[in-house]
C-alpha cells in the first residue's frame, strides 16, 4: 500500500511540487511580514508614535496564519494600546484604535472562527466612546445598546459554507472536464451515453454549488 501511495504521488509530482513551493512561499511571506509589522509597531509605541503603532499593529494582526502567526500578539498589544489611549482621555485616537482592532479580526475570519474576545471588547468600547458624542438635543448621537446591536450584526458569509462552495465548484468543473476527456475516443469520436452520465454528475455538483452560494 505504501509503494502504491508513492507511485501515485510520483505521477502527480508536476502538481505536488509547484503546489508545495507556492504554499511555502505564502507561509514565509505571511509570517515574515506579520512579525516585521509587529516589530515596527512595538518600536513606534516606544517612541510615542501612537497612531503609527495602531496602524502597524492592525497590519500585523491581518497577516493571519493559524497557531504561529503574528495575529495573536498583535491583537493583544493593539487592544492594550487602545485601553491606554482611552484611559489617557484621547478618545478620538482610542476610537480609531478599537475600530482598527475590530477590522483586523473581521478581515481574518476563517473556518475555526475569529478572536471573539477582542471583537466583543472592541465593539463594546466603540459603542461606549461614540455614545459620549452629544447631538444638538444633548442626547447621545447613538445609544450604546443600539450601536452594539449594529456592531454585533454578522453579515459575513458562513466560512464553512464558503469552503464547501469552493470545493463544489472545483468538483463541478472537474466532473465536466473528466467527462469530456473520458467520453472522447482516440479517433476523436464522442461516446454520448458516457458523456451524458458524466454530465448528469456535473449538473448535480452545479446545483449543489448554486444552493451553497445561496445560503452561504
Amino acid at each position: 500500500m505504501i509503494d502504491r501511495f508513492w507511485q501515485q504521488a510520483y505521477r502527480f509530482r508536476w502538481f505536488i511540487g509547484p503546489a508545495a513551493l507556492v504554499f511555502l512561499a505564502v507561509t514565509v511571506r505571511v509570517l515574515w511580514s506579520g512579525y516585521q509589522d509587529l516589530a515596527v509597531a512595538d518600536q513606534a509605541r516606544k517612541a510615542g508614535l501612537k497612531t503609527t503603532a495602531v496602524e502597524f499593529y492592525g497590519r500585523a494582526a491581518r497577516w493571519h496564519f493559524p497557531l504561529i502567526g503574528a495575529q495573536n500578539p498583535a491583537g493583544d498589544r493593539l487592544m492594550d494600546l487602545c485601553w491606554e489611549l482611552e484611559r489617557s482621555g484621547d478618545n478620538k485616537t482610542a476610537l480609531s484604535c478599537f475600530r482598527e482592532a475590530r477590522g483586523a479580526v473581521l478581515s481574518t475570519r476563517w473556518l475555526l472562527g475569529t478572536q471573539s474576545g477582542i471583537l466583543e471588547n472592541a465593539n463594546q468600547a466603540i459603542a461606549r466612546i461614540v455614545a459620549m458624542e452629544k447631538g444638538p438635543d444633548g442626547k447621545p448621537v447613538l445609544a450604546v445598546d443600539r450601536h452594539l446591536e449594529l456592531l454585533n450584526r454578522d453579515l459575513t458569509p458562513n466560512p464553512w459554507l464558503s469552503a464547501l462552495a469552493i470545493l463544489l465548484f472545483f468538483m463541478w468543473v472537474g466532473a465536466a472536464g473528466l467527462g469530456a476527456w473520458r467520453s472522447t475516443t482516440r479517433e476523436g469520436r464522442v461516446d454520448w451515453k458516457r458523456f451524458a452520465r458524466h454530465l448528469g454528475v456535473s449538473a448535480v455538483f452545479l446545483v449543489l454549488w448554486l444552493l451553497t452560494l445561496r445560503y452561504a
